[in-house]
């Protein structure tokens, strides 16, 4: 089924905006949005579990206001970008000689000092 919106210039704007930071056209966007509107986003494939989740947060907050967003959206995508280059550059062993092979895991859940923790009693 066709429909036709009347939208001011400001909506369409905001809309072909939401629709270019999905990678969709602004129908398909408008569609998605219809059919499914708690639809989650699905990060690029080829990003660590940990860039997918921030991939996906920051979708998230771009749908939920991207004009106020956009500064803050733009500097997570450079952080990623540089953790990505960082991620795919070779392991030089000169540079993390003497650093610990395992860190040991904490919980939030236990203090960090005192009876029962791996410093001992502070």
């Amino acid at each position: 089924m066709a429909i036709v919106l009347n939208l001011a210039p400001e909506q369409e704007a905001r809309l072909r905006e939401r629709a270019a930071l999905a990678g969709l056209s602004a129908e398909d966007f408008a569609s998605r949005r219809v059919a499914e509107p708690e639809a989650e986003f699905t990060p690029p494939p080829g990003h660590s579990p940990q860039v997918a989740a921030i991939l996906t947060f920051a979708a998230r907050l771009r749908a939920d206001d991207p004009q106020a967003l956009r500064i803050q959206a733009e500097r997570n995508d450079a952080a990623i970008a540089l953790l990505e280059q960082w991620r795919s550059e070779p392991i030089d062993p000169a540079e993390v000689e003497g650093y610990p092979e395992t860190i040991p895991t904490v919980s939030l859940r236990q203090p960090p000092f005192g009876p029962g923790s791996p410093q001992g009693d502070a």
